[in-house]
């Protein structure tokens, strides 16, 4: 269940979303079957500087279960600070950095010592994408 809204006017937009997800694994064995209850949302402002430019913040945040908030592993909390600029209406560039706290979107495949893991952690992205 998603429930999602959106406002936009001539320089901003701002867009917030919901999610609950249900998630239920059975007929693996008595050790792995279970039903657990997903959250999420995100509150999201974007600022176009021109038709090239635009500013992104979000806030975004996930448990993985509801019922165990915060565990570790089963959370993440994201502060998110963007630019984007579209050359042309078919080749744009993203540079985004984020503050997250929490585990949730670190995976095990390349974490396999979770007790190493940083609860407080940083990412950096850049993204270059055609649109045809």
């Amino acid at each position: 269940m998603i429930f999602s809204a959106q406002y936009n006017v001539e320089h901003w937009s701002l867009t917030g979303e919901y999610a609950r997800r249900p998630i239920k694994n059975e007929g693996f064995s008595t050790e792995f079957d279970s039903e657990i209850l997903g959250e999420s949302y995100y509150m999201q402002g974007i600022y176009r500087l021109d038709p090239h430019w635009e500013l992104v913040l979000r806030y975004d945040v996930s448990y993985f279960d509801v019922d165990n908030r915060e565990a570790d592993g089963s959370f993440a909390k994201d502060w998110t600070l963007g630019v984007r600029y579209n050359f042309t209406p078919s080749l744009m560039v993203r540079a985004e950095y984020h503050n997250v706290y929490g585990t949730l979107f670190l995976f095990p495949q390349d974490n396999p010592d979770t007790s190493a893991t940083e609860t407080q952690w940083h990412l950096g992205a850049l993204l270059l994408s055609y649109r045809f």
